[in-house]
Formats: C-alpha cells, sequence, structure tokens
C-alpha cells in the first residue's frame, strides 16, 4: 500500500525557537511511525529581514510577498540556504531523523517564472516541479528540507513565497495533507478576534474572501496555497499556529483538533 505524502510549510518564526522546531521534530516523528511520508518546505522571514537590517537594506512586501531586489536575493539566499535551512536539517538529523536539505537549484527541482518584475524584482511562481526527485529521496525514507528559492529558464534565483511553494508541491505530490504552520492560529473572521478564528472553509469560500479582497497580509498566499494544492490533487490543507501546542497526527484525523481546515466543495 503507497503510503500517503504529508506536505508541511513552516515558517521562519516557528524555526527560530528551539522549542518550537523541537516540537516540529516529534510530530514529524510521529507522522513517520504513523506511516506518513512526510515533506518539509520552510520559510526565513524573519532571519531575511534581520541580515537586510544588518546590510542596511529597506524590506518592503506587496500583498505578503517580499519585494525583492539584486541586494535582497544574495541575503534571502544567505538566509535560507546558509542559515536556515542547514540548522532546521541539522535539528532534524540530530533528533534522529533523517534529513537532506535541497533548493530549487538542486537538479533543478524548483523551476519559476517572474510574477512581476517591475512591481516585485526577483520573485516567482513555480512553473515546474522535479517531483521524480523528492519522490526518490521519500522511497530511501529521507525527509526533504525544501528552501523555497526557484531558478528561471536562464538560471538566475528567484525568491518564491514559502506557502505557495508547499502548495505547489502538495497539488503535484498528490499529499493527503497540505499544513500551514505559521504564527497564527488560523484564518480570522474579524482579525484579531480570537473568538473569529473560523475551523472550516470550502474552497469556494476562500476563492471568494480573495475575489472581495477581504484577505489582507500574508494570510493571501497562505489561502491561495490551500486553494492551489486542494483545486488539483491534494486532498486537504490546514492554517495552524506552530508556536503553540499542536498534534498533527490528531489533526490529520480531528480536523477540528485546531486552526482553520480547508476542503473542497462550495
Amino acid at each position: 500500500m503507497k503510503q500517503p505524502i504529508i506536505v508541511i510549510k513552516c515558517g521562519g518564526s516557528v524555526i527560530n525557537s528551539i522549542s518550537e522546531s523541537s516540537a516540529l521534530c516529534q510530530n514529524i516523528k510521529a507522522l513517520q511511525d504513523g506511516g506518513y511520508k512526510v515533506v518539509l518546505i520552510h520559510g526565513g522571514g524573519p532571519e531575511i529581514s534581520k541580515l537586510a537590517q544588518i546590510y542596511q537594506l529597506e524590506s518592503q512586501f506587496i500583498d505578503g510577498m517580499r519585494v525583492t531586489n539584486a541586494a535582497m536575493i544574495e541575503l534571502t539566499q544567505m538566509a535560507l540556504i546558509g542559515t536556515n535551512n542547514t540548522n532546521l536539517v541539522n535539528q532534524l538529523n540530530q533528533f534522529g531523523l533523517s534529513a537532506i536539505g535541497l533548493s530549487g537549484h538542486d537538479n533543478q527541482l524548483l523551476r519559476a517564472n517572474y510574477l512581476d518584475f517591475d512591481k516585485l524584482g526577483y520573485v516567482g511562481e513555480i512553473s515546474a516541479i522535479n517531483h521524480e526527485l523528492i519522490n526518490l529521496l521519500l522511497t530511501h525514507q529521507l525527509i526533504p528540507v525544501i528552501a523555497p528559492l526557484a531558478i528561471d529558464t536562464a538560471g538566475k534565483t528567484l525568491n518564491v513565497n514559502a506557502d505557495m511553494v508547499a502548495g505547489a508541491l502538495a497539488s503535484k505530490l498528490a499529499a493527503q495533507a497540505l499544513i500551514l504552520l505559521s504564527d497564527i492560529d488560523g484564518y480570522y473572521a474579524n482579525y484579531p478576534d480570537k473568538n473569529s478564528i473560523v475551523p472550516l472553509l470550502t474552497t469556494t469560500a476562500v476563492q471568494q474572501l480573495l475575489d472581495n479582497k477581504q484577505v489582507t497580509s500574508g494570510m493571501i498566499p497562505k489561502l491561495k496555497s490551500c486553494l492551489l494544492a486542494i483545486n488539483h490533487d491534494a486532498q486537504k490543507a490546514y492554517i495552524i499556529n506552530g508556536t503553540a501546542k499542536y498534534n498533527l497526527v490528531d489533526l490529520l484525523n480531528e480536523p477540528s483538533a485546531g486552526g482553520t481546515c480547508v476542503i473542497k466543495g462550495a
């Protein structure tokens, strides 16, 4: 029987804390013990912003996307590959798991087209995924840990929103679930009212929220990622708080275990 695949995206706020990254390792171990294969994509916003401040570069965002000029793409590579990917892979391996670090450069894992160079600079959207490489690693019980950098047709590096990379991977791999871990509890109908968290959204409802511009900032790519995954071959998507206590095995068995679950339907 084919083992189901879970695609997890963890934000920079999750992996920059020792206790929270330890909880992530424990959850991934539990998923593997439960018969799941895991693909991990990480962000790096805080680390990129920290480097930008050191090098006196302004951080600017448009619709949740970081504007990335030539200098910023260099810092982005330093943060994502040089720091976050290396540290996360090391933490997973120290925990007893078998992880391997990758970016879109490796065997052309991720290819992308420019979103809008005049507006965003070196920012792309995924156009192709070398899923055979991912499946090969999964077959050998390895955990691919992917930095969200892609290459264009000329081999230039493009920064891609980590949520969108995760959604594209979940779609391509026909994942059982996409799980987006960040520092928020899920989708709020009336942010930041804690009582307005929405436990379940359909893809139709998500599309309406986006069309009506009822979503702002970092939630935009998260909901777009969920749509991308589910409108193709992924079964479900979750947005949960990776800085709070969570149990991903429980979440997969009982969607109401926390956060916001997105499913296909009207």
